[in-house]
């Protein structure tokens, strides 16, 4: 398993480690949630009060990882953010004023599912051999 300084973006994995209770905690979620996704409910990710602030707290590294993604997928975020099967139904206006609005005001399910997002991206670096 990679360590903090190891993965892409060090800044973001520092934040889901904290999040989750430190590095060792989250080393022990991570193939949990790789293989079963954010949503089966991992500590400082199960409540909307706890991912929306994570999500305000860490926007700036949540988004680059994003943007990244986006690059190299030749995608806009927007467009990757609306596959997200928890935001189905979720207007693309809804979810641009999540990535680019103001960051103390942001659709609730749109910033759960950034902060899901962020966990996921995280740990699957993390166990990726």
């Amino acid at each position: 398993m990679k360590t903090i300084n190891q993965t892409s973006n060090p800044s973001l994995t520092r934040a889901v480690a904290k999040q989750c209770g430190g590095f060792e905690s989250l080393k022990e979620i991570a193939p949990n949630v790789a293989n079963y996704g954010a949503g089966s409910g991992f500590s400082g990710f199960i409540w909307h009060s706890d991912t929306t602030e994570f999500y305000a707290k860490n926007r700036k590294a949540i988004l680059e990882n994003l943007e990244n993604l986006a690059s190299d997928l030749g995608e806009t975020m927007i467009a990757i953010v609306k596959e997200f099967k928890c935001l189905k139904g979720y207007s693309e206006s809804e979810i641009g004023a999540t990535l680019y609005g103001s960051k103390a005001k942001h659709e609730t399910a749109v910033a759960n599912a950034l902060a899901w997002y962020a966990l996921e991206e995280v740990c699957r670096e993390l166990t990726d051999e």
